[in-house]
């Protein structure tokens, strides 16, 4: 049921709107990722 709200959400979005959306979880999928990577680095040494 969730992603029908964020289809329906994503459909009245502009398609800058949409971009800037997928801009800000891509960066934020990165980030979490560094941070992991960094914390299995601190936890191996």
């Amino acid at each position: 049921m969730g992603r029908l709200g964020g289809l329906a959400r994503a459909k009245a979005m502009s398609a800058k709107a949409r971009r800037e959306s997928a801009l800000k979880a891509s960066n934020a999928a990165a980030a979490a990722r560094k941070k992991k990577a960094k914390q299995k680095k601190a936890e191996k040494s």
